[in-house]
């Protein structure tokens, strides 16, 4: 980042930036290095990255990331040596880094057109699937060729790869492809998980990674809702409920309507449901979504998992009462779970300080004096409970004490 500030005046916002500014920098450091008082001129330097960008490409099609120096005994002089981003010794060449050859690479298939391009990098006779080694180059060449007005390459590409392998596009810097777009490559990914019934982490998608894809506009939101409601996949339902905690950290600025419906579908898989982990996830989605004042829904939940003694739904249950602004009508319910958390511990040998935290944040921000007043006799009331809170679990911070 010095060195951005330093040398520019503005900040890459793209990895192709990032590469272009890295090689025009190595380039030109490395010249003065090695040359004294020597000013390498704007034509040398394309000289020198033609050249970086063949050996890169002929390195790529061979799939190899080293070749025998003897391959390029035509093209390597000592520009490249000293452009820093090529090692190059008697028997063999290899770039500094893999990502520079892929860069390069992909500079070289941006010039080609749409059918070379699926020639070299899809698998033959179907070109249904994109070679491995070629993935990252990818990457590099939709940066390049969504900095490029009006590209018919990028749209051809796009669509090919969005109907053939949309999985692959989740990876890559996708701001310049359409809501529409994204809302197909989207569905097409739940569905497919749906129809097999499993996590979408286990067809090897991160779940941050598909909700920062998506930007979770309304049209996907109201999607995930309605798969919430519709669907008879457990495995489907926890996977949007992980998309869904992410809403407000990647559109802090999306108002979501938490309106009767999206309520009664949370609620109804907090009631209906057995699978411990969907509750707790359901449990914590409602949370983010609740306004002060609604009580009828913070009564509703509380009641139908009153009779519910896991502890990974009462630490659940816990976040949620933690974000509502009087929690004091709940003091019983807290103080069943107090008694959850230490079964639990003392059970299984797991000395678990996570409870502790929840109950000292809702003394911390709690305002009622009977509220702090009668947990305070609850852990003064039972001498093992008070030690194991004092000394082993609680920490009785200086923000903490002043509420007593």
């Amino acid at each position: 980042m010095k060195l951005f500030n330093e040398n520019s005046n503005q900040f890459p916002k793209t990895k192709v930036e990032v590469f272009n500014y890295l090689v025009d920098l190595s380039i030109k450091e490395d010249k003065k290095h090695f040359v004294q008082n020597e000013n390498i001129s704007i034509g040398q330097i394309d000289e020198i990255k033609n050249k970086l960008i063949d050996i890169a490409f002929i390195m790529s099609l061979m799939g190899k990331n080293s070749i025998d120096r003897s391959i390029l005994k035509n093209i390597t002089d000592q520009d490249l040596r000293l452009s820093g981003l090529l090692y190059i010794d008697e028997d063999k060449c290899e770039f500094a880094h893999n990502n520079f050859q892929e860069y390069f690479s992909a500079i070289k298939l941006s010039k080609l057109s749409f059918e070379d391009i699926k020639e070299i990098i899809f698998f033959k006779p179907n070109y249904e699937k994109i070679k491995p080694k070629w993935i990252n180059t990818l990457s590099f060449l939709f940066s390049i060729l969504t900095a490029k007005q009006n590209s018919s390459v990028f749209k051809q590409l796009l669509n090919y790869v969005s109907g053939k392998e949309p999985s692959i596009l989740i990876r890559f810097e996708t701001d310049k492809i359409t809501e529409d777009i994204k809302f197909t490559i989207f569905k097409t990914l739940l569905e497919d998980a749906e129809e097999k019934n499993i996590y979408l982490y286990k067809a090897g998608f991160n779940n941050y990674d598909l909700a920062k894809f998506s930007q979770m506009t309304d049209a996907i939101i109201l999607y995930l809702f309605g798969k919430l409601d519709n669907s008879h996949s457990n495995n489907l339902k926890y996977s949007v409920l992980s998309i869904l905690q992410y809403v407000k950290e990647i559109n802090p600025t999306q108002i979501i309507t938490f309106n009767k419906e999206t309520k009664k579908i949370l609620i109804k898989i907090i009631k209906n449901n057995s699978d411990i982990q969907l509750v707790g996830l359901a449990i914590r989605c409602i949370s983010d979504f609740i306004k002060d004042g609604e009580e009828d829904v913070i009564d509703d939940i509380i009641s139908n998992c009153r009779e519910i003694k896991n502890h990974e739904i009462r630490r659940s249950l816990n976040y949620f009462l933690n974000k509502i602004k009087n929690p004091d009508k709940y003091l019983n319910f807290i103080k069943e779970s107090i008694d959850i958390f230490e079964d639990f511990s003392r059970s299984s040998n797991n000395v678990s300080y996570s409870h502790s935290h929840d109950i000292e944040n809702f003394l911390l921000r709690n305002t009622s004096f009977s509220f702090v007043k009668d947990v305070l006799k609850l852990l003064i009331n039972d001498t093992e409970l008070l030690n194991t809170y004092s000394h082993r679990r609680f920490h009785l911070s200086e923000e903490f004490l002043k509420t007593l």
